[in-house]
């Protein structure tokens, strides 16, 4: 049980610092496009 809840952890660890680096990425696009405009 204990064993599965550290597997879980860390995958949901893994998938919020993909997240975050999406959301990064799309912030610096974003960016760029507003200031061409």
């Amino acid at each position: 049980m204990k064993r599965s809840h550290i597997l879980f952890m860390r995958q949901s660890g893994n998938f919020l610092s993909r997240f975050q680096t999406t959301i990064i990425f799309f912030g610096d696009v974003i960016k760029k496009f507003s200031i061409r405009n």
